[in-house]
């Protein structure tokens, strides 16, 4: 790992000279990092800024991309990664990709470094690569608009526009597939059913039944082999900001 991980972690006030008892989240986090003192770091670093989540999420961006350099891991591993070792702070899969996509722009392109802000970079990562090196460098598309004066809309709109003729194609759709889908639904539907039964006495039988009949249904669903776009079961919990994951499994 680069000795610039360091540097980082000691400007953004994350390196612990004092070392700690290692919480359950670090072990859990260290199974897939290489052995050493800096990636305990950034496994705490890492815990740190999950809890603090809503106002540090281009610093959870830079460590996620960070931690994807150090395991050589994809964003879905590195979601499921933070999924296990802390179910009831990291967000989605969708969202921790979208933040590691940022953290690349971060290390691969450092005149980007004043974008402080995920949602753009991981746009901006969808230029074509024949044009990054110029629109970045430049800081402006070839019609001359700036690339920092634009809202997310606005930037997702002109990077668009630079890939003409790639619109994609609709999936296939065969009745498995919108049988699955339908299926997924309900799992999730089910599962935030069962957790509103939790306080009523009257209805724990059926609570224990949809509870079975939710496990059915994540058993059939990871038993076909049919693969398509991997799915997280979540369920809502008391605290509406945060979803806690109930099965990670690819569909």
């Amino acid at each position: 790992m680069k000795s610039s991980i360091k540097s980082f972690l000691h400007a953004n006030g994350l390196w612990a000279e004092a070392v700690s008892e290692e919480t359950e989240f670090c072990r859990s986090l260290m199974k897939v990092l290489p052995d050493g003192d800096e990636s305990q770091q950034i496994a705490r670093a890492l815990e740190t800024t999950l809890r603090t989540y809503s106002s540090s999420r281009m610093l959870l961006a830079k460590l996620c991309a960070l931690l994807k350099q150090a395991t050589g891991k994809g964003p879905t591993e590195i979601a499921i990664c933070l999924f296990t070792a802390a179910p009831d702070l990291a967000r989605s899969v969708s969202e921790i990709s979208k933040l590691i996509k940022a953290g690349e722009m971060w290390l691969k392109w450092p005149m980007l470094g004043d974008i402080e802000n995920p949602d753009k970079l991981a746009t901006l990562k969808r230029v074509p690569n024949q044009l990054k090196s110029q629109i970045f460098k430049s800081g402006e598309f070839p019609d001359g608009t700036s690339i920092r004066g634009l809202s997310c809309v606005e930037l997702r709109a002109a990077v668009n526009d630079l890939r003409p003729g790639q619109q994609p194609r609709p999936p296939t759709e065969t009745p498995l597939r919108v049988a699955k889908h339908g299926l997924i639904n309900l799992a999730n539907a089910m599962s935030g059913l069962s957790e509103l039964m939790l306080g009523i006495p009257e209805m724990q039988g059926t609570k224990a039944k949809l509870d079975e009949w939710h496990s059915e249904i994540l058993r059939a669903l990871t038993a076909s082999p049919e693969k398509i776009k991997p799915a997280v079961f979540i369920r809502p919990s008391a605290d509406n900001n945060r979803a806690i994951m109930s099965k990670v499994t690819s569909l």
